[in-house]
């Protein structure tokens, strides 16, 4: 029998998943600070050191491979915020 705890983390984490996992925390933190205006110095960066830029490929490139392992495809428009 679960216990009314069990049940609650249960909906919590159906809402947000990242409650439940290291991974979907990860996850929320990359998109929190891709889409923070304080990354103001990051972008420079990117925009003029090649390792950096190499690396933020790399990162995308295995998201993307990692999205199609889950049978989500990328999405070539803006994704609307909830």
């Amino acid at each position: 029998m679960k216990t009314a705890l069990a049940e609650a983390k249960k909906i919590v984490e159906a809402g947000e998943p990242e409650h439940g996992s290291d991974f979907f925390k990860l996850l929320a933190k990359v998109r929190e600070a891709c889409t923070n205006a304080t990354q103001v110095k990051e972008i420079l960066r990117i925009r003029t050191d090649k390792v950096a830029r190499k690396r933020l490929l790399e990162t995308h490139a295995a998201l993307v491979d990692f999205m199609r392992l889950a049978d989500v495809e990328p999405e070539t428009t803006e994704i609307e915020s909830n």
